[in-house]
């Protein structure tokens, strides 16, 4: 009988590394646990990758929107560069795709919607069944709200399960989805870490910028950091800052830098890849963080983490994972309380084996109702 193929959505090149290891995870899940079958991977935002082709075809947008403040026709123009590579690569496909699996995270934004709206026309021109795994939300305009309406109502979504945002999913797209974790929750069963008996704290930096639910100055966030490193080294406790790799994150962590006066700042190298992000989380012994994935990644480790809330889904996760106590959110930050999970805090690890057993039977009981 001839190999099924499925062709895998999701943001496998994204700096963010968090997307690259839900969407890795989904891959392994399935090759460990499905016979006779081919995964093929796509990217929401590259297609079949970043080819040179694409490198050079970008070059003149970044050089015109180089000092041109036009924030929209700068979006609008590059939104058009994604969709002509997204429609390209779908052209280009060599294999017959038997099944469509969008891998997950917050997929459902303006972002991603006219690529997703072309991924979905390309199952409904070649009768593709579509699967929706562990997918999120964030804000949406109406248009957009109303073109993902449309891409749900298609007869080839075969199940749509979401990790987190269930009410937008019900309320705004009228779909009732299964709850279930966020694939990425399986990540120690694939990457073999050895763990670090470092006595040291991670500090995890995002970029205020990026803040979806909450609207942060950039000088807030970093009087937070400043006082808490502060804090930290009169308590003698050791710390590190790291990213997730994104550069935005990047960027805001090198300006922050100029503004610390103390001599023990320890920064964690830019993880490059999954296994990079998943060694730098084991070297800690307790997390405090923004980016959700860095929280999910600590905890498939068992690594305690208290979740700093700039978006619903962190604490949606934190929620899931009966740890609800271990959020802060932003306009609320008690520096102290902050030294007091890091001193004495921990996290609820009870059931994290019944999530991951969850995750990947979701996985699999859906892939096999439609290749059977």
């Amino acid at each position: 009988m001839q190999n099924k193929n499925i062709l895998l959505v999701g943001e496998w090149y994204s700096a963010n590394l968090g997307d690259q290891i839900l969407c890795s995870c989904v891959q392994n899940i399935i090759l460990k646990n499905s016979k006779r079958v081919n995964t093929i991977k796509f990217d929401t935002t590259y297609g079949n990758g970043m080819s040179w082709k694409k490198k050079i075809s970008v070059l003149p947008h970044r050089i015109r929107y180089k000092f041109n403040k036009d924030v929209k026709q700068r979006t609008d123009d590059y939104n058009r560069l994604k969709c002509n590579w997204i429609k390209s690569d779908l052209r280009s496909l060599n294999e017959n795709i038997d099944i469509i699996i969008v891998c997950g995270g917050q997929i459902f934004l303006d972002y991603f919607v006219d690529n997703i709206r072309l991924i979905v026309n390309y199952a409904h021109l070649n009768s593709i069944p579509i699967i929706w795994n562990a997918v999120g939300a964030g804000k949406c305009t109406d248009k957009t709200i109303g073109i993902f309406k449309e891409c749900l109502e298609s007869k080839l979504n075969k199940t749509i399960t979401v990790r987190d945002n269930l009410p937008f999913f019900v309320n705004k797209l009228n779909v009732i989805p299964k709850l279930i974790p966020d694939t990425a929750i399986t990540v120690s069963d694939f990457i073999t870490v050895d763990k670090n008996n470092e006595n040291l704290i991670g500090l995890g930096v995002m970029n205020p910028n990026d803040f979806k639910d909450f609207n942060i100055p950039s000088h807030v966030i970093e009087f937070f950091w400043i006082n808490l490193t502060k804090k930290l080294d009169e308590n003698n406790i050791n710390w590190e800052f790291f990213t997730n790799g994104a550069a935005s994150d990047i960027d805001f962590l090198q300006r922050l830098l100029t503004k610390l006066d103390n001599t023990k700042i320890k920064v964690a190298p830019r993880p490059r890849n999954p296994i990079d992000l998943t060694t730098i989380i084991n070297k800690y012994n307790k997390i405090v963080s923004f980016r959700l994935h860095s929280h999910i990644i600590a905890y498939s480790y068992r690594i305690p983490s208290l979740g700093l809330k700039w978006d619903y889904k962190v604490s949606d996760f934190f929620k899931m994972t009966q740890n609800e106590e271990n959020v802060i959110t932003l306009d609320n930050i008690n520096i102290q309380n902050v030294v007091t999970f890091i001193k004495k805090g921990n996290s609820n690890f009870e059931y994290l084996n019944n999530l991951k057993k969850e995750i990947t039977d979701s996985i699999i009981s859906n892939l096999n109702r439609y290749l059977a």
